[in-house]
């Protein structure tokens, strides 16, 4: 089928049997608009051509859809999920959970065999609270290795770090005093 336009002395041609896929094989009225626009431009400038423009398609060209099943509900989407890798004899877990405790027992064994240097230390609460307050935080990161995320860590992290700061800000204080009062 072709169709021949003219418009004050323009006129084109086409043929809507190959282009009937542009117009989803939809027999009936179109409305023909010039739509001319640019980057450079602030505004389209749009002429309607043809107010009422009939285009008929063959009959065997027209598909058997239903437009109203093109919307409705799909097909619901399982997904599988990959099986789990295979996991190691617990025997190598343990061996390499060992190798990584190997270095801690070594600081142990050697300390037990150099002797422990304790005069330095201070006594008293300040220091006291900083050792609690430092043992507190390696056991927050073994919490949070196993139980707690990220922002409860954090969260627990600000509460433990201060008392932290503020008992080893006065043991290094005492330290220094110490150090200024043997000089």
């Amino acid at each position: 089928m072709a169709t021949t336009t003219t418009v004050s002395n323009i006129s084109k041609t086409s043929d809507l049997t190959t282009n009937a896929n542009d117009f989803r094989h939809q027999s009936g009225a179109y409305e023909l608009v010039l739509i001319v626009g640019d980057a450079l431009l602030q505004k389209a400038f749009s002429w309607k051509l043809n107010d009422n423009m009939q285009l008929s398609f063959h009959e065997d060209s027209v598909p058997d859809t239903d437009h109203l099943s093109l919307y409705s509900a799909k097909p619901e989407i399982i997904h599988q999920f990959r099986v789990d890798e295979k996991r190691p004899p617990a025997v190598v877990s343990l061996v390499f959970s060992g190798l990584t405790l190997l270095p801690l027992l070594i600081l142990l064994i050697s300390w037990l065999k150099l002797g422990f240097n304790l005069s330095g230390l201070p006594l008293g609460l300040s220091p006291l609270g900083f050792h609690i307050s430092h043992g507190a935080a390696f056991a927050l990161m073994y919490f949070y290795w196993k139980y707690l995320d990220m922002f409860q860590t954090l969260r627990y992290l600000a509460l433990v770090s201060i008392s932290l700061f503020l008992f080893g800000h006065r043991v290094l204080a005492i330290l220094a005093a110490r150090r200024e009062k043997k000089a």
